[in-house]
């Protein structure tokens, strides 16, 4: 198709590529060339604004075709497309913010349009971001543009290596050479707990200055070849001549050995111009590489300790083969050419660091935004430089600042990587009252201190009002509007740290056998394993932890000794630990408590009148469990006050209760409970419980019970100095602790179950927190043939799960206004702990742990406790404002639209902003008698490469129709900023009332385009009608 040099300029203007001042200088200085207006057309126009470097020659072709783009992605703008060799199909591509050039690879496929498969693409694609090796190819960013995804990665320039040998052999000390740089790559993807899986020559870049760089499946980690699947013979075909004989084992994953056989592959190649077992079928390879001997290379004319290297890189035995890819390099270095042996990399374009700097700057923002798309919100990986001087132990590693915590009281809108959004599955109705229990499981650390603290008196309230309406009336979220962080502005704390392997201790905690109590275990083995808490133990050594992409566990804000369980009396299933004075002296600590809502506090209230003593002048609470058979625990409480309370004193708030004795040892029995003040603790020291457990504790004069062996193993691992602990046998939950999951909170047992899987004898969660940081940390004991850290990876996956379908489940719940700007938030609260949190072993115990800025704390308990308080599908009263009282409610859509509120926000998403008015509207007028909706037109924005998740900020829209609110958000969300009136033609983005597309005799709100109304003869509202 050719296009007048008219309908050129006009495309040119569509396209946004120059601004227009730009366009008419160029159309005046066009104008002025000979022969311009009778002679010229618009193929001579192009080609002038190629010459003058104007446009790119891709750009030009693309419009002389007749299209006006789209040119721009995100925040890419793209200048060539690559149509052959090795990158073809990519695009190259300038970085908007900081002019730096890039390679955007396009996806296709399954993974573009199912959400998980895209979420574990992004996330592999940002692990591989962590690395920063001069000879592996940079990933930059996945992008998700909802119709677009891609990944961003380094420009390259040169050839392949394939296609360098396609020319023949090279000399053996180039060979060397490429086979030099390819294993320091390598040893740089090794050391960050990567393997390649797919080193072949079409996979290494050899670019115009003599660097050499692999090539990654940037979505894609290496995992073992199904041989049941179609797509096998693909990766036989294509990797067929470099595959390891023990990949043709069921189920073996590549690893660094097996790289390591593909080099050596590779480099045979190099030398001979062929690989190792050239042709034949391609299902008959890997035979072939388990069984048939390689030919030599000395009669090839390949020096003879060249070769060596090749075949020990080729053994088929992995063991045989190098053990690290560094001493492969190390062995090839004395066969390059010395001309070429310090070779330096080429200098990086000068834009890098500011690019790095924005792509650091956006992960942090993902991480806090409450708008982050699960599918697409991926933790940022610490980057891990590696050169080829000297090598870097991964103890000496420290995760950089970007891994820390952000303030995300700052760009709560900003956006996730790719731009998506949870909400887009919003309408998505997969989900069964009964499946949607299950993505609670994923919150169980939360949950499961929630229901503890709930239960302890028998259970929270059953009534929605008395938790909605609270002791005070006041929700604790605050105003601003940031539901993770609400709590004032945060810096990035300086009291937590990743664990360093110069500063941790080494070695293990020992134990000391015999007991001479009952065990409150299952089965007698248990007692006869127990270790006796009675006996004095030293602080266990704090072992050092080495954990997944050579992170280290976060490390722990305090150093205390273990829980002592000294007073407790034997049989406890389930052990809460909690600071009460340490925790009430801190603003955020007291916000936790407040947070757990008003069945906390009357339960409060109620054990300080049983206690007789101030919660706040508690140093420390031991609260204990006990199985019951049908009826509710039994709890007993070890009370350390802060201060001695006279003994006399404590038993007349007692009401007096009777002195009892068991043997010389005092108790006494009051109504319903028994005390026991032991005689050698100043009067600091209490116990109550049911008279059964402290007789039996007096009986053996207060020591400490014998455990089970892997709740007694957790309890020495713990920390006294926590703010909470809390350590169970899961069993107990299901078992003697089943009350505490009936009526309502029966949905709760089937999550958590399925969090917890099998195979876990025990567990332990214990929080800190203070103004700047919230720490919380999982210990998990395992069956002693269970994989332990592959356990903590598997209850760390699954809290990945949750956060993109939780927030269907919180819309089935309908929640109250007081908790509902929490509740939209939580799900996205939790992908922020999984973001940040950690997995690692200590001893033979799996470990997460997790920092986060110190108002996350009181938030996520807060939506816990509330999700564990609220039935879902339950309709809440008063969802009707008050400010709505009295008003009439809209009979008709145009009433809707000319009614006024008020819709603010510090920054926020298109999507968001239009779904949160419709929300509000409904809520305010739940009596509408038609179908009030907001329904953004994907297809007719993508056309105008506008994405429904635009950003903008500082929104604040008072006491203004919906129509003029619906509006200033197209205004704000228009691609083109700083329009000077919605009039205007390149306000782009408009609404229109029109036909609803599921049913088009319905009349709802479309957001669409000023091109697609055109096109749809939709009429357009006054605000937006082209002036004369």
């Amino acid at each position: 198709m050719s296009v007048s040099i008219a309908e050129f300029w006009r495309l040119l203007e569509e396209s946004h590529l120059l601004s227009g001042e730009q366009i008419a200088r160029l159309r005046a200085d066009f104008g002025q060339m000979k022969g311009a207006d009778s002679q010229s057309n618009a193929k001579v126009l192009s080609e002038w604004m190629v010459s003058r470097n104007v446009i790119s020659r891709y750009q030009a072709t693309v419009l002389s075709a007749g299209r006006s783009g789209p040119f721009y992605y995100g925040d890419y703008r793209v200048y060539d497309r690559i149509g052959e060799g090795r990158l073809s199909g990519c695009f190259r591509a300038i970085h908007g913010p900081t002019n730096h050039p890039v390679l955007l690879q396009f996806l296709t496929g399954a993974v573009t349009r199912d959400p998980d498969q895209w979420a574990a693409a992004a996330n592999h694609a940002m692990r591989q971001a962590s690395l920063v090796h001069p000879h592996v190819q940079r990933i930059f960013e996945p992008v998700d543009l909802v119709s677009f995804k891609f990944i961003a990665e380094e420009d390259l320039h040169g050839q392949s290596l394939e296609q360098r040998l396609s020319a023949g052999p090279l000399p053996p000390p180039e060979a060397a050479r490429i086979a030099r740089l390819c294993a320091s790559g390598l040893d740089g993807l090794h050391q960050n707990g990567q393997s390649h899986g797919d080193i072949r020559p079409a996979n290494i870049w050899l670019d115009r200055l003599g660097n050499v760089l692999l090539m990654r499946d940037p979505i894609h980690p290496a995992e073992a070849i199904n041989f049941a699947l179609p797509e096998a013979q693909d990766t036989l075909r294509l990797q067929g001549d470099y595959l390891a004989p023990e990949l043709g084992v069921p189920d073996r994953a590549p690893s660094p050995q097996s790289d390591l056989y593909a080099l050596g592959c590779v480099f045979y190649q190099m030398l001979t111009g062929q690989p190792p077992y050239a042709g034949g079928e391609a299902t008959d390879k890997l035979r072939r590489h388990a069984s048939e001997p390689v030919q030599p290379l000395e009669p090839r004319g390949v020096p003879q300790p060249l070769a060596q290297i090749a075949m020990y890189l080729m053994a088929k035995n992995p063991q045989v083969r190098y053990s690290q890819a560094s001493l492969v390099a190390e062995h090839l270095a004395p066969f390059v050419d010395p001309a070429q042996l310090h070779f330096q990399p080429p200098a990086p374009a000068a834009s890098l660091p500011a690019y790095e700097q924005w792509i650091r700057q956006k992960q942090s923002s993902v991480a806090a935004s409450a708008k982050a798309n699960p599918a697409s919100s991926v933790k940022p990986a610490p980057s891990i430089v590696v050169t080829d001087g000297p090598k870097v132990s991964a103890s000496s590693k420290t995760a950089p600042a970007s891994a820390g915590i952000v303030d995300v009281t700052k760009d709560a809108g900003a956006a996730s990587v790719g731009g998506g959004s949870a909400t887009n599955r919003r309408g998505r109705k997969e989900m069964t009252p009964q499946k949607l229990a299950i993505i609670l499981g994923s919150v169980a650390a939360v949950l499961i201190v929630g229901i503890v603290l709930l239960n302890l008196s028998g259970g929270g309230s059953d009534n929605p009002d008395a938790i909605a309406n609270g002791t005070n009336g006041e929700t604790v979220v605050a105003s601003g509007g940031d539901a993770l962080n609400s709590g004032g502005s945060t810096t990035t704390p300086t009291n937590f740290t990743p664990s360093n392997g110069g500063t941790a201790n080494s070695g293990s905690s020992s134990t000391n056998g015999g007991a001479n109590s009952t065990a409150s275990g299952d089965s007698s083995t248990d007692a006869a394993d127990a270790t006796s808490a009675a006996v004095a133990e030293a602080s266990p050594k704090r072992e050092q932890m080495v954990v997944e992409d050579d992170n280290l566990l976060w490390a722990s804000p305090t150093t205390g000794p273990p829980l002592n369980f000294q007073y407790v009396p034997p049989g406890g299933q389930m052990f809460l630990a909690i600071r009460p004075a340490e925790l009430l002296a801190s603003s955020e600590g007291g916000r936790v408590l407040e947070s757990l809502g008003p069945a906390f506090d009357s339960l409060l209230a109620d054990w300080e009148k049983q206690a007789g003593v101030k919660f706040a002048d508690v140093e420390q609470l031991l609260f204990v469990l006990y199985d019951n058979g049908d009826a509710w625990p039994r709890m007993a409480s070890v009370v350390r006050l802060s201060d001695g309370v006279p003994s006399v004193d404590l038993r007349g708030r007692w009401g007096n209760p009777s002195s009892q004795k068991v043997g010389s040892v005092e108790y006494f029995v009051g109504a319903g409970q028994a005390y026991f003040i032991p005689a050698d603790e100043d009067d600091r020291v209490f116990v109550v419980g049911a008279t059964e457990d402290i007789k039996e504790m007096a009986s053996f004069g207060g020591a400490a019970p014998a455990l089970r062996r892997d709740v007694e193993k957790l309890r020495r691992m713990s920390d006294a100095d926590r703010h909470f602990t809390m350590l169970f046998a899961p069993n107990f939950l299901f078992s003697g602790g089943r009350k505490m999951f009936e009526g309502d909170r029966a949905r709760l047992r089937e999550p958590i179950e399925w969090f917890l899987g099998e195979g876990l004898n025990a567990s332990m969660i214990s929080m800190q927190f203070d103004e700047e940081a919230a720490f919380l940390e999982v210990h998990l004991a395992t069956a002693i043939d269970q994989d332990r850290f592959q356990l903590g990876q598997q209850l760390r996956e699954r809290l990945q799960e949750i956060p993109r379908k939780i927030e269907d489940y919180i819309v089935a719940l309908n929640p109250h206004p007081y908790w509902r700007a929490v509740a939209f938030r939580f799900p996205l609260m939790v992908q922020f702990l999984y973001d940040y949190s950690r997995v690692g072993m200590q001893e033979d115990v799996a470990v997460i742990n997790a920092v986060m800025p110190g108002p996350a704390a009181h938030n996520l308990v807060f939506g816990g406790s509330m999700l564990i308080e609220t039935p879902p599908g339950q309709l809440l009263a008063s969802n009707t404002p008050a400010a709505t009282a009295g008003k009439k409610t809209p009979q008709t859509l145009e009433e809707a639209l000319n009614t006024k509120t008020t819709l603010t926000f510090d920054a926020t998403q298109l999507e968001f902003a239009v779904r949160d008015l419709a929300v509000d509207l409904k809520d305010s007028y739940p009596g509408m008698p038609f179908n009030f909706e907001i329904r953004i037109i994907g297809p007719h924005l993508e056309k105008d490469g506008i994405t429904r998740n635009q950003q903008f900020r500082e929104f604040n829209q008072r006491d203004q129709t919906v129509a003029d609110i619906i509006t200033a958000i197209v205004k704000k969300a228009n691609p083109i900023p700083n329009v000077p009136e919605t009039s205007h033609p390149d306000q782009k983005l408009i609404w229109v009332v029109g036909p609803n597309p599921d049913k088009p005799t319905e009349q709802i709100v479309l957001i669409t385009t000023r091109a697609a109304a055109a096109e749809n003869n939709y009429t357009l509202p006054a605000p937006f009608q082209l002036k004369p």
